[in-house]
């Protein structure tokens, strides 16, 4: 039926509990895979296997199962194994919603590199940020979290890695109100810096840079702001004028970016001084936060929503020196990304904590 519509690109494959810990699962996979192309008269080299990993952390009921799926291609040249290490889980078993979008965007990602697309993306806040640039935090931007200018000429430097010798485009994704914040410079390795002006928009949403031919290999992009107030979430790079969706592909470099809050210090270290990541994670309703100090002395510890609102105080006494455990208790905020602060006279540091939808 597919046929009488369109034509077979590929067949997609995902593994359920059922045959966990059978050995002998590839040999099954290649005869049911070796049956459709004989009956669709397909051919193996122009219909690849695409077959997902199952929960892929330690302690889910199936996980030992992926090293059986990976073990796919060794027996079927033309399958390929889509991971899921970071899909998150709503049991042992089981993906949760977030989990199959992360499992199916990569499932694209590959399907669309085989048949010849090639796209690269990159984290603002992750890749080699100018002093003048601040992150800044926003559930609706990737990774939570964006670069916007705090004067003209801050520099940003990431790098891709291109497969092929051919046309290139640029694309960003921006939120820009306004034309007095809404320009660009913009240059690929060590050629001229070019200006792009009228990149204003209505929330995030990605527009065209610039297209350059280049060849194959690592390439630097550096943008700098135009303008101050100038704001830019992720950078991505295609051989196709096909302009991103929603957040765009997984990025080549994921990280945990220090969030700028007005009033916040920034983060700086000290021997002897900690401050621990809460837990569990994600939290759905209470979560404890661990520190430690090294003296005596005064401690506060404070939790922030991301316009930098403070939503509580959790601490603000005299702690013996050692190891201390706070719980706090979220029920009565928002589901979303918060951050939390400890500050001593000699310390100071800030975390990101996320509380997500799940019953008290």
């Amino acid at each position: 039926m597919a046929q009488q519509d369109g034509v077979i690109k590929g067949i997609l494959l995902h593994q359920g509990e059922t045959n966990t810990g059978d050995a002998k699962w590839p040999s099954y996979v290649k005869k049911i895979y070796n049956d459709l192309l004989t009956d669709l008269s397909l051919v193996a080299d122009s219909v690849p296997l695409l077959a997902g990993e199952v929960l892929s952390a330690e302690g889910n009921c199936c996980s030992g199962m992926n090293t059986i799926i990976n073990r796919l291609p060794d027996m079927i040249p033309t399958a390929y194994v889509i991971s899921s290490d970071g899909c998150t889980a709503q049991d042992n078993a089981h993906f949760d919603s977030e989990g199959y979008r992360i499992l199916g965007r990569r499932y694209g990602v590959k399907m669309l590199s085989l048949m010849g697309y090639e796209s690269a993306y990159s984290e603002c806040e992750c890749g080699n940020v100018g002093e003048s640039w601040r992150i800044m935090a926003d559930e609706k931007a990737s990774n939570g979290s964006y670069v916007t200018a705090t004067d003209e000429l801050s520099v940003i430097q990431m790098s891709f890695t291109l497969k092929s010798d051919t046309r290139y485009y640029v694309y960003g994704r921006f939120n820009n109100p306004t034309v007095n914040g809404d320009s660009y410079w913009i240059k690929i390795d060590d050629q001229e810096y070019e200006f792009i002006d009228d990149l204003t928009t209505t929330g995030w949403q990605w527009l065209e840079l610039k297209s350059y031919d280049l060849a194959a290999g690592l390439h630097t992009i550096s943008i700098a702001a135009g303008e101050e107030g100038a704001s830019l979430d992720k950078l991505a790079i295609k051989n196709s004028q096909i302009t991103p969706v929603d957040a765009g592909e997984e990025a080549n470099n994921i990280c945990e970016p220090e969030i700028y809050i007005s009033g916040i210090d920034h983060t700086y270290e000290k021997a002897g001084y900690i401050l621990e990541q809460n837990f569990p994670i994600p939290i759905t309703w209470i979560t404890s936060i661990a520190f430690e100090i090294p003296i005596t002395t005064f401690v506060s510890l404070d939790v922030f929503d991301t316009q930098g609102r403070e939503v509580a105080n959790l601490a603000g006494k005299v702690f013996d020196s050692g190891k201390h455990t706070l719980e706090f208790n979220l029920e009565k905020l928002s589901v979303g990304n918060y951050l939390y602060t400890i500050k001593t006279d000699q310390f100071t540091e800030t975390k990101k904590m996320i509380l997500q939808a799940g019953r008290k």
